[in-house]
């Protein structure tokens, strides 16, 4: 009888584990930095693209040739980005960043748009990278948010998400000082955080 209760324990143990792994750990918290950027229409972006499309000749059909080539001499705005970003890894690449933690973001009122003639509000694509090794505090759910501020941060932190099945999600982290996970965000992370946005003003916060 023993023995039975103690492997029902066990299993029970490890059940619970599989079914909250997810909320216990988390998602990656990445905390990114501006590598470089730039508009549409600068020397810079004329020089990257460029450089991307003369480099990718065994990796473009005729046609795709002929379309990128056509919108990078006109400045079309649209197609330009989105090229930066189907082939931003050799982008990267150019930047002699780290090839893993890579990610091209845009300006805030970045929108895509069918129409490629279109005007539009702004033209900026920013590079971000890895900007320190930190990998808290963390959240499950996926979330497609992009924090912006340490304030955001300390908001998101407090309420969490609630996902598309209704699912609320929070924050966990492990404390250094009690050696323990915890719900919410350590004292140290929250030094980190506060630390990190002191450095980098225009870096972001992402979670995945």
């Amino acid at each position: 009888m023993l023995l039975f209760k103690k492997n029902i324990w066990i299993y029970n143990s490890i059940n619970f584990i599989l079914n909250n792994i997810g909320e216990y750990m988390g998602c990656h918290t990445w905390y990114k930095k501006v590598v470089d950027r730039g508009v549409v229409g600068d020397e810079k972006t004329n020089t990257l693209v460029n450089t991307i499309f003369n480099n990718l000749s065994d990796q473009l059909t005729q046609s795709e040739k002929e379309w990128y080539r056509y919108a990078i001499d006109q400045q079309l705005v649209d197609p330009i980005l989105s090229f930066i970003v189907e082939f931003g890894e050799f982008a990267h690449e150019q930047f002699d960043g780290d090839y893993d933690a890579f990610m091209l973001k845009f300006g805030e009122d970045y929108r895509f748009n069918s129409d490629y003639g279109c005007i539009r509000k702004t033209s900026e694509w920013v590079l971000y990278d890895d900007a320190i090794g930190y990998d808290g505090p963390r959240i499950s759910g996926y979330p497609d948010i992009v924090i912006t501020s340490y304030d955001e941060m300390m908001e998101f932190i407090k309420t969490g998400f609630v996902d598309s099945e209704g699912i609320h999600h929070t924050f966990s982290d492990w404390d250094v000082e009690t050696n323990k996970h915890i719900n919410g965000a350590s004292e140290n992370s929250l030094r980190v955080i506060r630390k990190f946005f002191d450095d980098y003003p225009d870096g972001i916060i992402e979670f995945g």
